[in-house]
């Protein structure tokens, strides 16, 4: 298994126990919470659409390539999945508020995680025709996120009771 698979099946992990840590070094100000969550809430939705566009498919640990490369919505351009997960977790940091250090480091990192992501992922997607999956209604693909929104709104709801 290719190291791209390993952090693929085990992103919520790694991003989880990166954001417990970044919650608890930060120190949120109430206008920090809220910036934070408004970007957070703009990646939250980016992911909507595009898991609208791929379907379940999506919610996967299974780093087998897709049956079909999505092409047309979000998915114009590449890995708006990615995007939006970096939008959110930029919004996160910017609401803990942590030391310039901390800050830098978690953006690079969170940029260099899903860089690693897509370009494990174009390797595989060089191979799989264009193709449309069954798209989801908005109702289904909000069903199908329901632990990403309740996971975004305890990060969130932790860090805003930390703000003193």
């Amino acid at each position: 298994m290719r190291v791209g698979d390993i952090l693929f099946a085990h992103r919520g992990g790694f991003l989880g126990v990166a954001a417990a840590v970044l919650i608890a070094v930060g120190t949120p100000s109430a206008t920090s919470v809220v910036q934070g969550s408004l970007l957070a809430l703009v990646g939250l939705s980016l992911r909507l659409w595009a898991i609208s566009w791929i379907g379940p498919a999506a919610r996967t640990r299974d780093p087998a390539p897709p049956a079909a490369r999505v092409v047309g919505g979000p998915y114009r351009v590449r890995h708006p999945l990615y995007l939006a997960n970096v939008l959110a977790g930029t919004g996160l940091t910017i609401a803990c508020r942590p030391s310039l250090t901390v800050l830098t480091v978690t953006l690079f990192g969170l940029v260099g995680f899903y860089a690693l992501l897509a370009w494990r992922e174009e390797t595989d997607l060089r191979r799989v025709a264009p193709g449309v999956l069954p798209r989801l209604s908005w109702i289904r693909a909000l069903r199908t996120e329901r632990s990403t929104w309740a996971t975004a709104v305890i990060a969130l709801g932790a860090t805003a009771l930390r703000v003193s």
